[in-house]
């Protein structure tokens, strides 16, 4: 019966694959949540411009000119702020794909190593049992010489 020396070992890697790729999955949902709340704010930037012009072009008070400049820059800045963060991410994601690439190719190679092994398994088996035939013939044609 076939038994894979390293079969723990390949159970490991197994488990360290999995692991990569939740970590990996888990920071890609990161960054696209962060890119998703960047846009929703590019959006209301967009839609707080437009707000502007209608009202100047109705008439608005200074007191609230001054407040929607002002919610304006908060928006403009809280963009700025996620172009960091997304970047941040981005790098954290790349980093996390890389160690499950990695992860992977380990494991393969240890899927590899482990058909290598099992094929010379079943060499040794058909050599095995080459041999045994052989004794066996050899065996009748000396009991058939007495």
């Amino acid at each position: 019966m076939f038994q894979f020396r390293f079969a723990t070992l390949l159970r490991v890697r197994k488990i360290r694959e999995q692991t990569a790729l939740q970590a990996f999955a888990t920071s890609q949902r990161h960054h696209k949540e962060l890119k998703d709340r960047q846009q929703q704010y590019i959006d209301s930037k967009l839609a707080l411009d437009a707000r502007v012009e209608i009202d100047l072009d109705k008439g608005i008070s200074a007191a609230k000119f001054r407040m929607i400049k002002e919610y304006g820059a908060f928006i403009t800045e809280a963009i700025k702020n996620l172009e960091e963060d997304i970047h941040v991410a981005g790098q954290d994601m790349e980093n996390k794909r890389q160690a499950y690439v990695d992860a992977k190719t380990k494991y393969k190679a240890m899927g590899r190593l482990k058909e290598i092994d099992f094929m010379k398994y079943r060499q040794q088996e058909k050599l095995d049992e080459m041999q045994f035939i052989d004794e066996v013939a050899v065996t009748r044609h000396k009991e058939e010489r007495w």
